[in-house]
C-alpha cells in the first residue's frame, strides 16, 4: 500500500554503541537489524483539474463506530467563500486545482482533525493537485486498523470495555460537481508485532488485533535487539520490564566496562525517552577489599561458608577469568596480608546435591 513508516521524517531508529535498530512494518522479519512497529494507513485527495469546488462542498471523515452509542463520529470538512478561520473545520474556495488542494490540506492540518492526542484522526501533505492523508495516532486507528472500509474487530460485548468494536476511516465528498473530486481510501496499514487480540470468542469471535499498544512496541524493541546480528558483541542481553513498561538493555561489557557504551535516538515528538547506560555499571568482583564487608581468618585458621549444593557454585578463578566466562553469581574474594602467608586451602565438602540446595 502507501504506507508510510511510523512517524515522520523517515523511519525511526536508535543505537546502542554502533548497532543500530530501524523501525520497520511488521511482521519483523527474524534476524534482521530491525524492530517492528505500525505503518499508518493512507488515503488519497485528489482535486481534479476544473477546480471547481463551490461554497457548500464536504468533505466527511467517518470512522467505522460513528452510528454506536458513543462512538467517535464524523468529522466533516465545509468549503467557504474564506478566509476561514484558523482552527475551524472548514477549508477555503480559491482558483485552480493545486490551490484548492493546499486549501484542504492546510485545513486538515490546523483543525481538530489533526490536534495531537488520542483522539487524532489524520495528518496530510500536499503535492501538485494531490492530498495524501495519513491516519492520526488514534490507537484504534493506527495501522491496519486506519483502513477502510469499515469492519467489525469484535463484538458489542466488548463495546464497553474498548469503547469501539469497528475500524477503519473512511472518507467521503458531498459535491455539487461530483467529478471535481477523486478520493481513493485509506489502505496500507499494517500493525505492529503483537497488539491485544481478546482470547475469549464471546467477547471476540473474528480474533482479529483490536490495539496496538505501547508495550508492544517495547516489547518489539526488546526482540530486535535479543535477536538483530548486529548487536550480537554490543549487547548481552534486552528485556520488556512489565512493571516499568520500558525497554531495559543490558549491554556487553559487562559491569564498569560498559559505561562507555551509549545509546541514542532520531525520534520525532517524544515518542521514545532513552536513558543511555553512560554509568551505573559494576563490576563482579570489587577492585579492592574493606574490612566493612568482610572477614578476618587469623593465620592456620578457617571458616566455613555454605554456599550451597553442587550445582550451585563453580570453582574458585581469578578476576581475569570470571570476567570472561559466565559465573553461578557467587563470588570470593581473598586477599592475603602484606608479608604474611601465601597459601590459602580450599575445601569443598559436598552435601546431598539437592536442585534447590538443601
Amino acid at each position: 500500500g502507501r504506507g508510510v513508516a511510523w512517524g515522520a521524517g523517515g523511519q525511526d531508529q536508535f543505537t546502542v554503541g554502533a548497532g543500530t535498530l530501524l523501525a520497520t512494518g511488521g511482521p519483523r522479519v527474524a534476524a534482521t537489524d530491525t524492530f517492528s512497529v505500525d505503518v499508518r494507513a493512507q488515503a488519497l485527495i485528489t482535486v481534479n483539474a476544473a477546480g471547481g469546488l463551490t461554497v457548500g462542498d464536504t468533505i466527511a471523515f467517518q470512522y467505522a463506530d460513528a452510528t454506536q452509542p458513543g462512538g467517535f463520529g464524523t468529522q466533516t470538512l465545509t468549503a467557504v467563500a474564506g478566509p476561514r478561520v484558523p482552527g475551524s473545520l472548514t477549508f477555503d474556495v480559491v482558483a485552480g486545482a493545486p490551490a484548492q488542494a493546499a486549501a484542504i490540506n492546510t485545513a486538515i492540518n490546523d483543525s481538530s482533525l489533526s490536534t495531537v492526542g488520542a483522539s487524532q484522526v489524520a495528518t496530510s501533505t500536499v503535492a501538485g493537485n494531490v492530498v495524501t492523508v495519513t491516519a492520526g495516532s488514534r490507537r484504534d486507528i493506527r495501522g491496519a486498523n486506519g483502513n477502510s472500509p469499515a469492519r467489525t474487530v469484535g463484538s458489542p460485548n466488548n463495546f464497553v470495555l474498548f469503547g469501539q468494536f469497528t475500524a477503519g476511516i473512511t472518507i467521503t465528498a458531498t459535491l455539487s460537481t461530483a467529478a471535481d473530486l477523486t478520493v481513493a481510501g485509506f489502505i496500507g496499514g499494517v500493525n505492529a508485532d503483537g497488539g491485544f487480540t481478546e482470547s475469549n470468542p464471546a467477547m471476540n469471535p473474528s480474533g482479529i488485533l483490536i490495539v496496538n499498544r505501547k508495550g508492544d512496541y517495547d516489547r518489539n524493541m526488546a526482540i530486535g535487539l535479543n535477536d538483530a546480528p548486529g548487536f550480537a558483541a554490543i549487547v548481552s542481553q534486552a528485556a520488556y520490564d512489565t512493571t516499568a513498561g520500558d525497554t531495559v538493555v543490558q549491554v556487553l561489557p559487562l559491569g564498569a566496562g560498559g559505561n562507555g557504551v551509549a545509546l541514542t535516538e532520531n525520534t520525532g515528538a517524544a515518542r521514545i525517552t532513552v536513558t543511555t547506560p553512560t554509568a551505573g555499571g559494576v563490576d563482579a568482583v570489587p577492585a579492592s577489599i574493606a574490612a566493612a564487608g568482610s572477614t578476618v581468618i587469623p593465620a592456620s585458621s578457617a571458616i566455613t561458608i555454605s554456599v550451597g549444593a553442587e550445582g550451585n557454585r563453580h570453582a574458585l578463578g581469578t578476576d581475569t577469568y570470571w570476567a570472561s566466562n559466565a559465573g553461578s553469581g557467587l563470588g570470593i574474594v581473598a586477599q592475603m596480608e602484606a608479608g604474611g602467608p601465601a597459601d590459602l586451602n580450599v575445601t569443598y565438602v559436598n552435601n546431598r546435591g539437592y536442585a534447590e540446595g538443601v
